[in-house]
């Protein structure tokens, strides 16, 4: 997945790798991920921190909005970060 800071909070998903962990939780292209477990994630430097501190092969509950809508799905994080999760900045 890659994804860039959305406006005022949250990473929205630019993109999603196919048969991902991200994939696999149900992450779509658009999607803004507002939570990651409790946290209110800030921009995708957040995600980004919050993603590296999760431990490795877990399942973590993420909260997004998709086309305004409030979701919450559950992704595994690979080794320090969500598996097919590359966040970008543009």
């Amino acid at each position: 997945m890659e994804a860039v800071s959305a406006e005022g909070f949250g990473a929205r998903v630019t993109g999603v790798m196919g048969n991902s962990n991200a994939q696999k939780g149900g992450l779509q292209a658009g999607d803004i991920i507002t939570k990651v477990g409790a946290t209110d994630v800030r921009d995708v430097q957040h995600l980004k921190l919050l993603l590296s501190e999760a431990p490795p092969e877990a399942n973590i509950a993420v909260e997004i909005l998709r086309d305004g809508n409030p979701k919450r799905l559950s992704v595994m994080v690979g080794e320090g970060e969500m598996e097919g999760v590359t966040p970008i900045v543009r």
